[in-house]
């Protein structure tokens, strides 16, 4: 198990990951009792903060609390239970026979009865017992690698709701922000108006104006509170307690070179799984192999014969005879899957690589406009829209050139938002593709 992942484990899993296998079957059964109580016990000390929610608080309350966490650990405590079936010997068979009874004459009643009482044991030829035994365990190892990569997934879409939230917050904050100015817009008109220096008209222009703009505020606010239910469901409930999320959405962290976090990839347990889900088909075709050599039941026990009134032993010794069934229909079957393992590893390492490589293009070019708007847009946009202000108080512009001037910059501030909002998400999924967070400063 990668230790990236174990502060943020619940305690149960933590201990599931780490405890030995001893093939016990009680000291299995306690284990998961403990466990369960301890994971209530957990999730009872982790509650959802009512005011402001951190982003790392969201993903702990996620991995706390999310179903598809708690599926993943009870299908490593399944694979538990196959190891220890894996471990267990066959069980010995008892017969008894009973014969020379209820005929005619001689043999009409017991007298002539002969009873026979053995005890029989299969002998695994081949070492299959061991053979099965490391298919279990790499089944196990292989739930493992799919509890961390569903963590992984829940981590990554706590993340992108977490910055839906932040987005959704910028653009209330923007709607307010521009609903003022509406409002401002719609006095400054009025005055002029009443001192002649404007068209009624302009400000009626004005009014539809702030109550397009209270429309948008409407919006922002539903967008929001939609926002916040879908990041609270990801720990089971949709009344949310926190009012705000706490982080800066204008800070990005600093992120590595594409070849850089190309080599980080093989930390992904999407990737890393199929060196142990190769070896785990190569198991399955030792074990149909070993499955050729047929098993021996030998046998032993003790025989009375009434008649006589004495005892005899008895034994035994059975061999199937591989004449039809050599069970080269399965060893086929996994030659061929140990193949195909090894064209899915190439195949997944292809496809992470063209994910990977896509979702830094998609950061980069995000990054690039946010940049842009940043340093460019939004400053010239605003000093346009100061000088038209001032201008049209001082006669010299119209109000259609103020609206104008008005709406390029609010267009410019949304662009940037919706950018940086790209940025975040595209970061997220560049985490989720590497296995591990992108840098020691950023803001997640």
């Amino acid at each position: 198990m990668n230790k990236r992942f174990s502060p943020r484990l619940p305690l149960v899993v933590w201990m599931t990951i780490r405890l030995p296998h001893y093939g016990n079957a009680p000291l299995f059964l306690v284990c998961l009792c403990l466990g369960a109580t301890l994971t209530g016990y957990a999730a009872s000390l982790t509650n959802e903060p009512a005011g402001d929610l951190s982003l790392a608080e969201a993903i702990n309350l996620a991995q706390a609390r999310h179903p598809g966490i708690q599926t993943a650990n009870l299908d490593m405590h399944a694979a538990d239970g196959r190891v220890t079936q894996a471990g267990l010997r066959p069980n010995p068979d008892l017969s008894v026979e009973a014969a020379n009874f209820g005929g005619r004459k001689e043999v009409s009643g017991f007298d002539a009865a002969e009873y026979t009482v053995q005890l029989e044991q299969r002998l695994e030829l081949g070492g299959k017992r061991s053979k099965r035994l490391r298919v279990a365990e790499a089944d196990r190892q292989l739930t493992v690698f799919d509890f961390e990569a569903r963590c992984l997934d829940i981590r990554a879409e706590t993340s992108h709701r977490f910055v839906a939230v932040q987005g959704a917050q910028e653009r209330l904050a923007l709607a307010r922000e521009s609903c003022a100015l509406a409002d401002a817009f719609v006095k400054a008109v009025a005055e002029r108006v009443r001192a002649g220096r404007a068209s009624p008209m302009d400000e009626e222009k004005a009014r539809i104006l702030l109550a397009q703009q209270q429309t948008l505020l409407d919006s922002a606010q539903q967008v929001l509170q939609t926002a916040r239910i879908r990041l609270s469901a990801m720990w089971g409930t949709v009344t949310p307690r926190f009012e705000r999320v706490r982080g800066d959405l204008f800070v990005l962290p600093a992120v590595s070179d594409l070849p850089t976090l190309t080599g980080r990839l093989s930390a992904n347990p999407d990737l890393s799984r199929w060196a142990t889900e190769v070896e785990q088909r190569k198991a399955v075709l030792a074990q149909e192999e070993a499955a050729r050599l047929p098993d021996v039941t030998i046998g032993g026990g003790v025989r009375r014969f009434s008649d006589m009134d004495s005892h005899a032993f008895v034994a035994s010794i059975s061999v199937p005879l591989p004449l039809f069934d050599r069970n080269q229909g399965r060893v086929h079957e996994a030659v061929i899957l140990v193949e195909k393992a090894e064209n899915q590893r190439r195949a997944a390492a292809l496809d992470a690589t063209a994910a990977l490589t896509e979702a830094y293009q998609i950061f980069a070019t995000a990054l690039r406009r946010s940049t842009t708007l940043k340093n460019d847009v939004l400053p010239r946009s605003k000093t346009v829209f100061d000088a038209v202000q001032s201008g049209y108080a001082q006669g010299k512009y119209t109000y259609l050139d103020l609206l104008d001037a008005r709406r390029t910059l609010f267009d410019g501030q949304t662009e940037y938002l919706e950018t940086l909002v790209s940025v975040h998400q595209a970061l997220t999924e560049l985490e989720r593709l590497i296995g591990g967070t992108l840098s020691a400063s950023d803001n997640k």
